[in-house]
């Protein structure tokens, strides 16, 4: 909902509109008309984050495909600020509140990932670079099991 890059939303858009992708439709909240029908207003009211023991929120302010305060679960400052769509910014806050408030986890850590990312390529810049670093990356995943073995290896 509070996606930083322009470009970003706009090759979005294009991608929907083309290939008519219903996965980027319910991601985007672009699925129902009104944003309470829609397939991640629904998820955020199902609890499924009770079925875990240990819960583990990364983000990157370098990936601008998943929007950093949203893959944290928390209130962006955009929605909070914003005066112009009121339903918007109650919609986006009650997401929050529908996962965080139902969340019964012994233990919920967020954390902030920088790749180090050197190059200055189009990729980098839309933060696609990133974004895929953050799903393939071998040794951060790792690094991250090796950080937090109590939480995997119980």
């Amino acid at each position: 909902m509070y996606n930083s890059t322009s470009l970003v939303d706009a090759g979005i858009w294009l991608i929907k509109k083309l290939k008519q992708s219903e996965s980027l439709k319910q991601l985007s909240m672009s699925d129902h008309a009104e944003k309470e029908q829609t397939y991640l207003y629904k998820l955020s009211e199902s609890g499924s984050l009770n079925h875990f023991k240990y819960v583990i929120l990364v983000s990157s302010y370098q990936d601008s495909y998943a929007p950093h305060d949203s893959a944290r679960i928390q209130m962006t400052s955009q929605a909070a600020g914003d005066q112009a769509d009121g339903t918007k910014s109650r919609i986006y806050l009650d997401m929050v509140d529908n996962i965080l408030g139902k969340m019964q986890c012994e233990k919920l850590l967020r954390l902030d990932v920088n790749f180090n990312i050197q190059d200055s390529s189009l990729a980098s810049l839309i933060g696609r670079t990133a974004h895929i670093l953050m799903i393939e990356c071998k040794p951060f995943y790792l690094n991250l099991i090796y950080r937090y073995r109590e939480v995997f290896c119980e």
